[in-house]
């Protein structure tokens, strides 16, 4: 499953937090420092925009070269022994960081009574009632002992009947069998003892109700998925498809099949379903026939002949164009809506590409019959990589025009290198969540590697590393870890972002090709198998020869990460680097780390390599004269906090001038925006802004000599600083017509909208191809022109793209425009899933803001999203938005007890536990 932080739900499980993060994360223009009228929607459109590099730490990591000739090392390669050290003084009595690791209960992986072998799925869903009358027939045998019972995961089922379809004799064909279930858990009881030289079929017929299950079953009180998605079944939501989807990662399948629900099984699948002749289905494997009935119903057959986990099992039902295509001789179908389908390709188009890459990087072609990517409506995840069929949220529904601020490949390349890990080879438990997610968060930098270059996968990596951080402020665990809470809590930054950054750090230490190597040898000895850390671990140490056991334990079962502070002092012809290691001894361990160090004398560098691994150490090395710069993990792999805030201007300037690798340039770059003390540094920051190849690096040098205006505001008399401010501007208007990169202009846009140059711009940024630069215009006529903005901003109502429509919806909201109602309305009407969460926020706003007539119209609305949207969340957020206005508006306007009134319906005849649970704790 694909982590993406959803900033747009307010209430939803944490999966689907670090998803949407994942897919935002590449986004990356924001707004300077001064300008910040869109205190929310920007904020949470853009959040990691500025974000190129590890946020807590400023990065100082480069790589250096002994020549005039840039990042050419000469490299001092014997290990240099630390000639002092010394323990550092820890307190036992420091108080306990929020952080804390939360130890939890122990997860052990499943023990195996059984083997599945075979599932046969035949389904029939009922859209009026929301139930599925289904047959399941599961072949199963002994895995070593001898067995008299089967106990399968079946939440809420509606058992109605069990049989022996093969027992001890030839005559054992229909022979009945008794069962027992307390609506989480089935047991069949079996005829006899079973040996595990036998196999077992039984034959259950049964309804899944997933909706009523969640809604009424106290036993399954702690579930929050129906696994089975009836999404708009009785066509009530204006402008929303009725489709069927499913979600089992990571236990929710058994709530429309009994199985044995955990990732260390697999087996192979069939799956008949029958729906209305006019509706399109998915499901794993290939469709081996399509049967209409006499009713006006079709049977379609999905044949399954590769073993895999049961929670990868799939079916989406719908109204689907279906795009064809082709890798070798696997077929590629894409599933979206109609009006969609010119545009799939524009989506999904890398992806034989991409199966081309990883099939011969990993030496081990996609293992699977078909590949289909579908999009769904009100996904409960950014994405889901089941087996031969990955599922994606609505936000991958866009244009052409809009793939060109942002083109997906980051969450497609993920689901696809799942289907190498986490479906192919697959984590024993959740525990090992880590075996998936963080090489799939690392297949999203091997493809950016291949495709575009390391200074964008580099790129991707430094996000990783500012993920992690930004959770490690109040989370710290193990990557691999047996002890949590839930399997939900396992879906964080540290099984994605953190994994990715190891697995980073693994390849650089043992160099290229030994981690392909061992990726393919992981692969080929663990195919269709369950796999935990030590596989891997086992492979690379018989790859490389070395014992890596310190490597894994570190930095995979170990919580936290280093902390270092590092101190300079030259003196008679020596550098001395005294390093110390100041995290948290209590819960972190004292790591071994192998470094690198780049001296920089008259521009030239030599590269030291030491290793770390006290408390505090002290590395000398000799010079010829004073250091100009010295940087610490030039390459910039290393996960890590460094203390190094005593670092010159100069120093900066030199290491931005120095180094084209992406994270010690654009650590300088950024660290370079507060300190342009002299045209020497003012200089740089133009010539990369209007020459540098890398729109990041130009980017960020905009935003760095964004700063220049508040820096130097109050001292007109510095150093040229009227030309200088001629300069900027110049340059800013013309990189925001004409710069090539869509986030660069918009970058721009922002930035030159503080220095009254504006005025002449926007009637020709209004006008860009990219939906990012109009919403940034909108953004910035609205700081430069207030409520006064509306003839400018109001032509721009048609357009639907989400960025150009949550712009607008805060301007009308804030500034309380009159006669938008309508807009308001037709645009809710038409978006849904995690998107209308965040809309309905500004829509309550701007409701609180308009007169008494409007108020109620627009509390009518909400009651009836309250009421009849189909998606659970939707009727949360509009009743928390009906709460909002109850405490907002005045009470003598007497249409606060109209709303409690109409609150009072909703929670009548509300049924699901979900939205009760959450109506309750708002306390009305």
């Amino acid at each position: 499953m694909l982590c993406s932080k959803n900033l747009f739900f307010l209430f939803i499980k944490i999966e689907f937090f670090c998803k949407l993060y994942k897919i935002l994360q590449n986004i990356s223009f924001g707004m300077n420092k001064s300008l910040r009228f869109s205190s929310l929607s920007f904020a949470f459109l853009f959040l990691f925009s500025t974000l190129f590099f590890v946020s807590s730490c400023k990065p100082t990591q480069q790589t250096g070269d002994n020549t005039t000739k840039k990042d050419s090392t000469n490299t001092t390669n014997e290990f240099l022994v630390p000639i002092e050290e010394s323990e550092s003084q820890f307190k036992k009595d420091l108080p306990e960081p929020i952080w804390k690791p939360k130890k939890g209960s122990y997860h052990a992986t499943k023990t195996k009574e059984f083997d599945l072998i075979h599932t046969k799925l035949n389904i029939k869903p009922d859209w009026e009632k929301q139930w599925v009358y289904s047959t399941a027939t599961l072949t199963v045998q002994p895995h070593f002992y001898d067995q008299n019972k089967i106990d399968l995961d079946a939440k809420g089922l509606a058992i109605e009947s069990i049989k022996l379809l093969a027992g001890s004799s030839k005559n054992d064909v229909t022979k009945p069998l008794r069962w027992d279930y307390d609506g989480k858990w089935l047991t069949v009881r079996l005829d006899r003892e079973y040996t595990k030289d036998e196999k077992i079929t039984v034959e259950i017929n049964y309804i899944a109700k997933p909706n009523e299950a969640i809604w009424t079953n106290s036993v399954l009180s702690n579930i929050e998925e129906e696994g089975f998605f009836f999404i708009n079944p009785e066509g009530k939501t204006k402008g929303k498809p009725k489709q069927i989807w499913t979600q089992g990662e990571t236990s929710n399948n058994s709530m429309w099949f009994p199985t044995f629900e955990s990732s260390n099984f697999r087996g192979t699948q069939e799956v008949f379903v029958t729906v209305a002749d006019s509706f399109q289905t998915l499901s794993n494997g290939k469709l081996v026939s399509s049967q209409k009935n006499t009713d006006g119903t079709r049977t379609d057959y999905w044949k399954m002949e590769k073993p895999h986990a049961p929670y990868l099992t799939m079916v989406a039902i719908g109204e689907f164009e279906i795009i064809e295509d082709k890798w070798r001789d696997i077929p590629l179908y894409y599933y979206t809506e109609k009006w969609h389908a010119p545009y799939a390709k524009d989506v999904f188009g890398k992806t034989p590409e991409m199966m081309e890459f990883y099939s011969t990087y990993l030496d081990y072609p996609y293992p699977w019959e078909k590949y289909a990517q579908i999009i769904v409506r009100d996904y409960t995840s950014g994405a889901m990589e089941n087996t031969s069929a990955s599922v994606f949220m609505e936000g991958l529904m866009v244009d052409k025009r809009s793939i060109k601020d942002h083109n997906w490949e980051g969450i497609i390349s993920h689901e696809l290198f799942h289907q190498w890990f986490g479906d192919l080879m697959t984590a024993e438990s959740w525990a090992n969540l880590a075996m998936n997610e963080s090489f799939a968060d690392y297949g999203e930098y091997l493809w950016l590697e291949h495709s575009k270059g390391k200074k964008d996968a580099d790129q991707n990596i430094s996000n990783e590393k500012s993920s992690y951080f930004r959770e490690a402020q109040a989370k710290r665990e193990p990557i691999i870890r047996y002890f949590y809470t839930s399997e939900n809590d396992m879906f964080d930054s540290h099984s994605y972002a953190k994994g990715a950054v190891v697995l980073n750090m693994l390849r650089y230490h043992i160099g290229d090709e030994a981690f392909q190597i061992t990726l393919q040898k992981y692969v080929k000895a663990n195919a269709f198998k369950s796999v935990e850390l030590d596989n891997l671990r086992l492979i690379a140490e018989e790859v490389t020869g070395q014992d890596l056991t310190w490597f894994f334990n570190q930095w995979f079962m170990k919580a936290g990460h280093p902390e270092l502070n590092i101190d300079e002092n030259y003196q008679d012809g020596t550098l001395k680097m005294t390093i110390t290691q100041t995290q948290d001894l209590r819960y972190s361990p004292i790591y071994r780390l192998p470094l690198e160090i780049d001296v920089w004398e008259n521009g030239k560098v030599t590269r030291h390599k030491v290793t770390l691994d006290k408390a505090e150490q002290i590395f000398e090395f000799k010079t010829e004269s004073k250091p100009e710069l010295v940087v610490f993990d030039p390459s910039g792999y290393l996960l890590a906090q460094k203390n190094e805030d005593d670092k010159t201007a100069n120093e900066w300037r030199l290491q931005a001038d120095y180094y084209e690798n992406y994270i010690p340039k654009m650590a300088a770059l950024y660290n370079l925006a507060g300190s342009i003390e002299n045209d020497t540094t003012f200089n740089l920051l133009i010539k990369v802004a209007k020459n540098d190849k890398f729109a990041a690096y130009r980017t960020q040098a905009i935003r760095s000599l964004g700063e220049y205006n508040l820096e130097n505001i109050e001292n007109k008399e510095a150093e040229n600083f009227e030309q200088n401010i001629t300069e900027i501007v110049t340059l800013l208007k013309e990189m925001s017509i004409s710069d090539k990169d869509n986030l660069t202009r918009a970058s721009a846009i922002d930035i030159v909208s503080q220095y009254g140059a504006f005025p002449k711009l926007w009637k020709q940024t209004l006008k860009d191809s990219s939906y990012f630069v109009i919403s940034n215009t909108i953004y910035s006529l609205i700081n430069v022109y207030g409520a006064e903005a509306l003839d400018k901003i109001e032509p721009l109502e048609n357009i639907e793209e989400r960025h150009v429509v949550y712009a607008l919806g805060e301007y009308y909201s804030v500034y309380g425009i009159e006669g938008k109602y309508s807009w308001f309305v037709k645009n809710a009407d038409r978006i849904s899933g995690s998107e209308m969460s965040y809309f309905l926020n500004h829509f309550t706003q701007y409701l609180i803001n308009q007169p008494k007539d409007i108020q109620k119209k627009g509390i009518d609305y909400l009651v009836h999203q309250a009421k009849t949207n189909s998606f659970f969340q939707t009727r949360k957020d509009a009743y928390q938005s009906l709460t909002v206005l109850k405490n907002a508006l005045d009470e003598e306007t007497k249409i606060e007890l109209e709303i409690e009134q109409k609150m009072n319906g909703i929670k009548t005849e509300e049924k699901d536990r979900r939205v009760t649970e959450f109506q309750q704790a708002l306390g009305f």
